[in-house]
């Protein structure tokens, strides 16, 4: 579908850390660099450990999620590269205090 230049966004997720971005992994093999875009993150313990996860507890330390985005205009992939990025800076701090929650939390967010 890439190589062909239909559009493509394809939510994922998975309960193995070693699974992280694998649909990036798949739908990519077929694409040319820059013509795909992915977000992926992770949940952690609070002191930052992984484990395996659960898809059916989404705060279980090792599930994680991500989406990945092809063929999509400028501005669409310029939004998830905010997305993205916000999400980096404030997903570890508890809005109302702006310390740490101790409760899970999002490991390592990043572009693929």
């Amino acid at each position: 579908m890439i190589s062909r230049g239909i559009g493509v966004v394809s939510w994922y997720g998975y309960d193995q850390p070693d699974e992280r971005a694998w649909a990036f992994d798949e739908l990519g093999r077929t694409s040319t660099p820059g013509d795909v875009w992915c977000g992926d993150m992770m949940v952690s313990s609070p002191y930052g450990e992984l484990g395996s996860g659960d898809l059916g507890e989404a705060t279980t330390p090792g599930t994680g999620f991500g989406v990945v985005c092809a063929n999509i205009s400028s501005a669409a992939g310029a939004a998830c590269s905010r997305l993205g990025h916000e999400f980096g800076h404030g997903i570890r701090r508890d809005s109302a205090t702006g310390r740490d929650s101790g409760a899970a939390r999002l490991h390592r967010p990043f572009p693929c």
